[in-house]
């Protein structure tokens, strides 16, 4: 396992490493809000707060995660991003934003025809949000498994 990891380059890490971040966290964000929503255990003010604190949390995890990844491999975090890279990231940002673009009208028409509240409206794109940054990392990691 240690030597596949090694394989990976400096991009790769930071992509495994951001959608672990990623997936922990707003699992566990939204799973509470959800629940909290769907009980209304928890208000607009409640939610909101929540909201900009695992925004601040997960900024900060990933700026450590950054420094720790380019503390153990120096010499690649420095390099800029090669044609392959740039390619990886545009075909996978493309492909995410079909999703992005028929998660945001499945809302809008759930949101329409079942008369659902505005945080719930909010959480539901914010959900969206989230879904296609892991999906867009997920097509990355998996472009650089394939040797796009």
């Amino acid at each position: 396992m240690l030597d596949l990891v090694k394989s990976f380059s400096f991009r790769e890490k930071s992509l495994w490493v951001e959608t672990a971040i990623y997936v922990y966290l707003w699992v566990w964000y939204f799973r509470r809000v959800g629940a909290g929503l769907v009980d209304t255990s928890m208000g607009r003010e409640e939610t909101f707060g929540l909201l900009i604190t695992m925004t601040i949390i997960v900024v900060i995890l990933s700026i450590f995660s950054q420094i720790v990844l380019a503390i153990i491999s120096p010499g690649e975090s420095d390099a800029p991003a090669d044609e392959r890279d740039k390619l990886m990231a545009w075909r996978a940002g493309s492909h995410a934003s079909y999703m992005l673009g028929a998660g945001v009208f499945m809302v809008a028409i759930h949101s329409l025809v079942n008369e659902v509240p505005t945080a719930g409206v909010v959480h539901r794109l914010i959900l969206m949000l989230v879904a296609v940054e892991i999906l867009t990392n997920a097509l990355q990691i998996y472009y650089y498994r394939r040797g796009y």
